[in-house]
């Protein structure tokens, strides 16, 4: 049973017309009418009544509807979700990171002080910058003055040691993913409880999934 043949019967089921279903999927009508006969032959039964202005489904029909929406459903699903896939590995990537350690920042902000970027130099040919700031003033800083278009996702991380419980109220690197949210964009802060060593590569590919 191919998916192409279940989108003709759904189609003419919808329809009531095999006429009218073949135009709208723009192929013949003969065409239709073979395969929707094929697929008869291949399930042992029949699923129309037809005459010469229209179909009715039969029993068997109505069943194989309900079945072939919940398939086609979860294909095309399938499908976008392989498409969007696609688009977030062909993406482009945008560093802003902190030029210091900002260890237990939160969500605090400069004030005082005038907030400098610097675009460095990064593998894979990201966009790096490396700013003279908190982790937020980091987020606020690619959104507002780095960035001319609204990122699909901000990932924030990885922080060197686990952020659990009340460690988030203080960590920056939480506090830079609220950011972001606060903006409307989808945030996700990232950290590890790494032992002995420390991994990015290791860790990023679990991120990454």
């Amino acid at each position: 049973m191919e998916i192409r043949v279940l989108r003709y019967f759904l189609e003419t089921a919808r329809e009531g017309n095999m006429t009218r279903a073949a135009e709208r999927l723009f192929i013949s009508q003969p065409t239709m009418s073979k395969q929707l006969k094929e697929l008869e032959k291949e399930l042992g039964t029949k699923l129309f009544v037809r005459s010469n202005y229209n179909i009715q489904l039969t029993e068997a029909g109505i069943l194989l509807r309900e079945r072939a929406e919940d398939i086609l459903s979860l294909v095309d699903k399938t499908e976008a979700e392989f498409k969007a896939l696609d688009q977030i590995n062909s993406g482009d990537i945008y560093v802003a990171a902190p030029a210091e350690e900002q260890t237990a920042k939160g969500h605090s902000m400069t004030f005082a002080n005038t907030i400098r970027a610097k675009e460095v130099n990064f593998p894979h040919t990201v966009k790096a910058y490396k700013i003279w700031g908190t982790p937020k003033d980091c987020v606020d800083v690619a959104l507002d003055a780095i960035l001319d278009f609204t990122p699909d996702l901000i990932v924030t991380g990885i922080n060197r040691g686990p952020n659990v419980c009340n460690d988030c109220v203080s960590s920056g690197t939480v506090g830079a993913a609220t950011a972001g949210f606060l903006k409307g964009v989808a945030s996700i802060a990232t950290s590890s409880d790494y032992g002995p060593e420390f991994n990015y590569d290791y860790y990023g590919e679990y991120i990454r999934e």
